[in-house]
Order: C-alpha cells, then sequence, then structure tokens
C-alpha cells in the first residue's frame, strides 16, 4: 500500500525553480521507531507526536520542497523537491515491496528507537542495513537518528550508540519532547539533504552532457 501527501511550502515562481532538482529519500528503521513522525515534523504536518502508535501499511509519501543547506552557516543552497518515502518497519509483512523502494533512491534518513537501539543492533545491522540501505545508497548518502518518544529534555536521553558492525557515522540524538531534540532532527536531515543535492545536481549535470554529446 501507498498513501501519497503533498505540501506546498513555496509560491508560485519558487515551484519551477524547485522542478530543476528533485531527491527521493527513505525513511527507514525498525517497527515504533519514530520514522512517521519524524516524517510529519520534516514535512511540516505536525511538531508533536502522536497520541496513539499508528503503523504504516507498507509506505506513506510526503512531497515538499526547501532549500539545501549552503556552504557556509548563513547560506542556502539550491532549492530542491523532496519525495518522503516513509516506509514501513514491518519487513516481515512488507519487504516485497523494497524493490519498488529502491529504484532511483538518492539517500535514507535511518531511524532506530534510543531505548532499543542495543538490543536490536543484529536487526538493524544485518537485515536493515545489510539488506536494504546499503543496497540502495552509499554510506555518505546516510544519516541515523536515535529517536526518543519518552525523554523530555536531553538529560533524560538514555545511552545510545550504533552497533558496530555499521559505517562509521554520526549519531543524532532526536526527539519531539524539547527544543533540542527537535534541531537534532533537522540536523541529521540538514545534513542528509546536503549531501543528496549535491549527489542529485551531479547526475543532472551528467544527464544534461549526455544529452549534449548525443545532439551533436
Amino acid at each position: 500500500m501507498c498513501i501519497r501527501d503533498r505540501v506546498s511550502t513555496q509560491s508560485t515562481g519558487e515551484a519551477s525553480l524547485a522542478m530543476s532538482l528533485r531527491a527521493k529519500i527513505m525513511v527507514v528503521g525498525p517497527k515504533q521507531s519514530g520514522k512517521s513522525a519524524i516524517s510529519d515534523f520534516l514535512a511540516t504536518q505536525r511538531e508533536s507526536p502522536k497520541e496513539s502508535y499508528d503503523p504504516t501499511a507498507g509506505v506513506r509519501i510526503q512531497e515538499f520542497e526547501m532549500n539545501a543547506p549552503g556552504k557556509s552557516p548563513h547560506s542556502e543552497g539550491p532549492r530542491i523537491g523532496v519525495e518522503l518515502w516513509d516506509v514501513s518497519g514491518d519487513f516481515v509483512k512488507y519487504q516485497q515491496t523494497w524493490p519498488a523502494i529502491q529504484v532511483d533512491c538518492d539517500g535514507c534518513l535511518f531511524v532506530a528507537e534510543a531505548e532499543t537501539l542495543q538490543s536490536k543492533s543484529t536487526e538493524i545491522s544485518d537485515k536493515w542495513f545489510r539488506e536494504l540501505v546499503l543496497q540502495t545508497v552509499n554510506p555518505g548518502q546516510v544519516t541515523i537518528c536515535a529517536h526518543s518518544a519518552s525523554a523530555t529534555d536531553r538529560n533524560q536521553f538514555p545511552d545510545c550508540r550504533l552497533p558496530s558492525e555499521l559505517p562509521d557515522m554520526t549519531l543524532y540524538k532526536t526527539s519531539l519532547n524539547y527544543p533540542e531534540g527537535k534541531q537534532g532532527i533537522q540536523d541529521c536531515f540538514n545534513q542528509l539533504l546536503a549531501a543528496v543535492a549535491t549527489s542529485v545536481a551531479e547526475k543532472r549535470d551528467r544527464r544534461e552532457e549526455a544529452i549534449m554529446q548525443g545532439g551533436q
């Protein structure tokens, strides 16, 4: 099952510019890790978590536009249209959808529940990363959130670390319950979007060059 939501965040003039760069980013991780809550936050649909757990059936796609981070803290990068593919964590039931999700994917936001990150380390490294994430994108186009739905400030955030089998990357500690946790979500996604925007722009340039050479 696939549900698609569109979120409009730009004027008509900006829309044409946004179409020049488009990125498909999958949001994946174990069940009940906070993938949909983070996806809603990034698409500006929700600032706080839902009261009850509502599992994603298959995949839910949200579309929005935003500026990729610039090369300096005070600059903005290109406008980019984002397709955020919020993927069910029930791989037993929905793993057959993975090939369609992998097609033309440009980046991956991986979300793990902070409280169970250690106990699910084998599932994360062997199932999610070995069979899906690293079969789809390069490690440089992956960022990871350790997300807590229960921590109400950073002092309550559980101690957690990435499984040693994973590539060396930053672990962002995130939550929708306090400002620093929300900023962690944005920082994690900004890092990912900066890498993805560069990759997408390079692919676009290669396609345009091939078209020009083909016309000669």
